[in-house]
């Protein structure tokens, strides 16, 4: 959208633009246009500047023609984007011939006529009037038109003039290019174009040579000589998400390429063989058939393109121009009649024209599974008319066609799934076939598409009424195992471990173990240890009093000690304060269970993996040990490595004393900025509340060892009546002088000082080990993965205003640089007052990052958020113990606290005088109408101003980040990617209901331009701990959607809002609620303990209602297309909605 429409109508119409309605604009346009001819309606000039646009794709400038008000003149602009969308270059040529714009009617000559030959003579006038200056373009069409008139005159093909005509082209496009950024955006995308036509006018040179030398007597081997520069051309294709209109230019210049070869080789064809249809036949016929062939093919790709793009019209238009090819082969008869199948159905009004189309097709001539394939579209398309049976007995007749033909037992496995869900649990028959299919498609997959399914095997695994009928399709499965993409569900397939029968969870986890170790042993290590507490809690219930030892384990006696290296690092060790404060028991290396043993140490009982048929009773910390031990046994000396690693960044990168307690302070004064924000309307004598107290003073004797030290802090903290804010003053002045003490040490210590065995690590590894957290990604397989070559000379400690952390770096054998953030999840050792970043929560927001990296790979194949660049960022979070875990992050990540603590410190107060500030000023108006009814909520709006013009200006952000970029350049693409990042992210904080966005969980990258947030958590409020307790209402109380603050609002700018911002919320809804199971089946999995089916039916709702569904089915012309997103939008930057947060929530940034 632009700020120039100011009128409504041009607005929706605008909007329709935005949403790829181009039927729908077209249709608003013209009729503002009529409103505007017979005066109805007022329109201003920037309006009709609008309407005409700014600059026509093919050199005509709308500025240079007068803004008369007719409809020819009005429309031209859009009539011709949306002919160009449509590939209605018959109107184009009418309306170029009314112009008199040669360029336009040379475009429309290009895209029309394969054969330039008879009208050879019109074109080269044509491009003798082209208006000047010369365009790279007029100058491919030139060289072109050298080649066609050496083939059709006969006259002897001049090199040099063709090849100094493309040298031409190619320096003016390169002028084109050297006056764009030095970034390369999309701006840069049809110059690439046109350096791919220079490229392929040279290779189209070659075939026009060999043609020339072409007769009956050499056919085959010139036929094999055009066959390297045809396959080329096939493997060299724009990115299906490419404009429409590059593929239309495309085709149209290779198709004049294939009119050629066909001029030739048609004549030299055998007379006999001349069917419409080649399914074998002799070299000669196939080769002098060629660029029918060739046609063919290229058509069948641009209409599968065009669907994809939804131009069903296109895509229509191009399959039946094959029927007028003379001869096609099998192949691309069977392509052409699926895409033609499938475009029928993208309409569900036209589903009964899909299954016209497979039932009159005669399948005689194709192979198995080419008719396995349209017997499986014959049954999706039934189970779609709801002809259930018809659609079962089909499935089956595909499967019996071609058993290994996945897609059939995948779209079969779907059908029992959606009859499952529709009759649970009255048919756990259904959920048994739906598992079994599922289970052959993905050992026939063996791809990134198993992953949808191994979330539906996942959650049927999980359901506990019906688990022992259910997993004997599991149990009876003997096909293969595709493990690689198992690894994506590792967290999900230990917890089933607690499962009544493990068995198939188990035969999963020993492949992975063995194949791809790396990737299990963090999440194994850490489940052992969280399963710690129930296995004391279960010990201490069942006391031995049997001397038995586990079914599966072996006595330890019998297992030898494992050898250690004598270049093994020693345990880590310290004084045993800072190893009490610093590291909880639970965490020591020596009492982790399973965790490598020490040196002339023997290690734990090794259990042995049970055979299949093996029925015993085990528990899943028994499970755990058994996957660990043959992980151990298959990878001894990697295991060992692993171990170290741990061992090393657990013990020897704690937080020290003074840090932990800093930590701790920084907490304290957090809650108690928290408790003044709410006292608005007090006296101000209000004291602390009394827990934080009788915590704080537990810590200090705890943890202050210095007696002095000690009695002055307990000093300033015994009094239970010093008002609330002596107390935050107080403890600011401690954070103060422990802040001050801690940048004194230094923010960047050699890591030689804490661990010699890190800085010598790549001569004292025992085997490769790779960047930790790669296996994360939705990759392929591991051969890229990158090794750690070293770890970096220097940690950083990272001093924030909210907390402080260690940054480790490592250095891959490639070269490139990986940190990591050493989290502590749990709260500052001595603290017993929960936070919301305890363990649980971190394993929950984990799965959180799993299920938005299943919805990225959505994303990346959806035509509307590929070509927008649109996913979610997710950075990397693997846990290395309970309470620890490595977080990706490196310096020129920023939250929004950093950036308004770093104008705090220039401007020389306190971050929290905001809060001081609305607090007080409260206190004096309710002082004021003592007595009075007081509307706080109108208060803090007139406050909030005075916040504004005093404390907190909306160009904070801003500012800061144009001094951190080197250029204007830089900035300006550092604030369109933050700006497409930030619609993934008001997407997230909606559908899922994240609340308490705090500026200290907004985080953005200077050097990626990623905007994201942390803790990202489904709200639920109520006890969620409580046993027998219903499963809580995901919602979000807070007056705001999502977080678009003042300070965002300004960064983004209107024109960012309304345009890119906008149209990629609705890009990115849309792609997600393409296919309605998207979303639910996949969060289902990874919430299953904390939501409900209402809940998931909730989040499908949400994200349907970003997608503006309502208002596109509609269409009403009345209210923009994209208006559910812009009232979201209102919501959150309504300063009467923003009163309403709470004061640490800081509404004014």
């Amino acid at each position: 959208m632009s700020n120039q429409s100011t009128a409504s109508p041009t607005s929706v119409a605008l909007a329709y633009e935005q949403a790829s309605m181009w039927n729908e604009a077209q249709m608003m346009y013209e009729n503002c246009q009529l409103q505007g001819k017979r005066q109805y309606l007022h329109f201003p000039e920037t309006d009709y500047l609008l309407w005409e646009g700014p600059l026509d794709s093919y050199g005509s400038k709308a500025a240079e023609r007068p803004c008369l008000f007719t409809l020819y003149s009005s429309v031209a602009w859009w009539l011709r984007k949306r002919s160009v969308c449509y590939e209605q270059w018959e109107i184009l040529t009418e309306l170029a011939q009314l112009e008199g714009n040669q360029d336009l009617l040379l475009e429309c000559y290009w895209r029309l006529k394969p054969d330039w030959a008879p009208e050879k003579d019109q074109i080269a006038a044509a491009l003798q009037a082209a208006d000047t200056p010369v365009t790279p373009r007029r100058k491919v069409m030139e060289a072109y038109l050298q080649l066609v008139k050496s083939q059709d005159s006969g006259t002897p093909f001049d090199r040099q003039t063709f090849l100094k005509t493309i040298e031409e082209g190619t320096q003016l496009t390169l002028r084109k290019w050297w006056s764009l950024p030095e970034i390369v955006s999309d701006s840069h995308i049809p110059l690439l174009q046109m350096f791919q036509s220079f490229v392929e006018l040279n290779e189209a040179a070659q075939v026009y040579m060999s043609l020339a030398n072409t007769d009956k007597n050499n056919l085959d081997n010139r036929a094999v000589e055009l066959r390297n520069v045809l396959s080329t051309w096939r493997e060299r294709l724009p990115n299906d998400w490419d404009d429409i209109n590059i593929w239309s230019d495309l085709i149209a210049w290779r198709q004049h390429v294939f009119a050629a070869i066909n001029r030739t080789y048609i004549p030299l064809a055998p007379s006999d063989n001349r069917s419409s249809v080649n399914p074998g036949g002799s070299n000669s016929a196939s080769h002098a058939y060629r660029g029918y062939h060739e046609t063919a093919w290229i058509t069948n790709k641009f209409a599968h393109v065009a669907r994809k793009h939804k131009l069903t019209h296109v895509c229509h238009d191009q399959l039946n121009s094959i029927y007028t090819l003379p001869n096609i082969e099998i192949q691309e008869a069977f392509l052409k009649l699926r895409e033609q199948a499938k475009c029928h159905a993208q309409n569900p009004a036209e589903i009964s024209t899909a299954l016209d189309t497979i039932n009159n097709t005669n399948l005689m001539y194709f192979t198995p599974a080419q008719k396995a394939e349209f017997f499986t579209l014959k049954a999706m398309f039934l189970a779609e008319s709801n002809l259930m049976d018809d659609a079962n007995s089909t499935f089956n007749h595909a499967v019996v066609l071609d058993i290994n033909y996945p897609k059939a037992w995948a779209e079969w496995g779907e059908y029992h799934d959606v009859l499952f869900q529709e009759t649970k649990p009255d048919n756990v028959h259904y959920a048994v076939q739906a598992c079994s299919a599922y289970l052959q498609a993905i050992g026939q997959y063996k791809n990134q598409k198993c992953r949808k399914m191994m979330a539906r095997l996942l959650w049927f695994m999980n359901i506990e009424e019906h688990q022992p009928q259910i997993m004997t399709a599991f149990n009876d499965y003997k096909g293969d195992i595709p493990h690689w993409y198992w690894i994506t569900f590792i967290p999900q397939l230990l917890q089933l471990l607690s499962s009544k029968d493990a068995r198939f969870v188990k035969r999963i986890l020993f492949r992975i173990a063995k194949m791809n170790p790396q990737a299990l042993f963090f999440y194994c290590r850490t489940y052992i240890e969280e399963q710690a507490p129930f296995r004391e809690k279960y010990e201490r219930e069942h006391p031995p009093s049997l001397p038995q030892a586990p079914p599966s384990a072996v006595a330890p006696s019998s297992v030898p000690p494992t050898p250690v290296p004598s270049n093994a690092p020693p345990p880590s060790t310290s004084d045993d304060s800072q190893t009490q404060l610093a590291i909880p028991k639970q965490e020591t290396p020596a009492e982790l269970p399973q965790s490598s043993p020490q040196p002339n140490t023997p290690a734990p009982h090794t259990p042995r993996p049970p055979m299949d048929n093996e029925d015993v009773k085990m528990h899943p910390w028994n499970h755990a040990e058994e996957i660990m031990a043959v992980l151990k046994t298959a990878t001894p000396l990697l295991a060992l490595t692993m171990e170290f690693i741990v061992d090393q960044i657990s013990g020897r990168f704690k937080l020290q004393v003074e840090e932990d307690f800093f930590r701790a302070l920084c907490f304290f004064q957090n809650e108690a900025v928290k408790e003044y924000g709410k006292a608005g309307t007090g006296t101000g004598a209000e004291p602390p509340p009394e827990k934080l107290l009788v915590q704080l003073r537990q810590l200090v004797k705890l943890r202050l060892k210095d007696p002095a030290l000690r009695d002055e802090m307990l000093e300033d903290f015994k009094d239970d009546a010093t008002p609330l804010r002596v107390y935050i003053d107080r403890i600011t002045r401690w954070k103060h002088s422990y802040s001050t003490a801690l940048a004194k040490k230094g923010k960047h210590p050699p890591v030689e000082s804490v661990s010699h065995w890190l800085v010598e690590f790549q001569y004292q590894k025992f085997d490769e080990i790779e960047v930790p957290g790669q296996y994360l990604k939705h990759e392929d397989s591991n051969q890229n993965f990158v090794r750690i070559s070293h770890f970096a000379p220097k940690f950083d400690v990272c001093q924030k205003s909210a907390t402080i952390y260690k940054r480790l770096g490592m250095i891959g054998h490639d070269g490139s640089s990986h940190y990591f953030a050493i989290s502590n999840t749990g709260p500052p050792q001595g603290l017993t007052i929960q936070q919301p970043s305890k363990p649980q929560s971190a394993r929950k927001e984990e799965k959180i990052m799993q299920f938005l990296r299943m919805m990225n790979s959505i994303l990346e194949s959806r035509i509307e958020t590929r070509k927008r660049s649109l996913k979610f960022h997710i950075p990397i979070a693997l846990p290395l113990s309970t309470r620890l875990r490595l977080f990706e992050d490196d310096a020129s990540i920023v939250s929004l606290q950093d950036v308004w603590d770093h104008y705090c410190k220039e401007r020389r107060m306190e971050p929290f005088d905001p809060i001081t500030l609305q607090t007080e000023r409260l206190r004096q108006l309710s002082a004021v109408k003592a007595g009075e009814e007081f509307d706080d909520k109108m208060a803090k709006m007139e406050i909030a101003d005075e916040i504004a013009a005093k404390l907190c200006p909306d160009t904070i952000l801003k500012r800061y980040l144009e001094r951190t970029m080197p250029n204007q350049t830089s900035y300006w693409y550092l604030r369109k990617q933050i700006t497409l990042h930030m619609a993934g992210f008001m997407f997230i904080s909606y559908v899922l209901q994240v609340a308490k966005r705090n500026p200290s969980r907004i985080m953005l990258s200077r050097s990626k331009g990623s905007f994201f947030a942390t803790d990202v958590l489904p709200n639920m409020p109520g006890p969620q701990d409580e046993p027998g307790r219903e499963r809580p209402v995901i919602s979000n109380d807070e007056p705001v959607p999502f977080r678009f603050t003042p300070n965002l609002q300004t960064y983004v700018t209107p024109i960012g809002i309304e345009g890119p911002l906008v149209s990629s919320l609705l890009a990115i809804a849309r792609c997600l609620t393409e296919h309605p199971r998207d979303i639910q089946n996949r969060f289902a999995i990874f919430a299953r303990e904390e939501v409900s089916s209402c809940n998931l039916n909730a989040v499908v709702a949400r994200a349907r209602e970003l997608s503006c569904r309502m208002e596109r089915e509609r269409a009403n012309g009345l209210t923009p297309v994209t208006q559910t997103i812009l009232e979201l939008i209102n919501m959150s930057t309504n300063p009467f909605h923003l009163a309403h947060m709470e004061a640490t929530w800081f509404p004014w940034l």
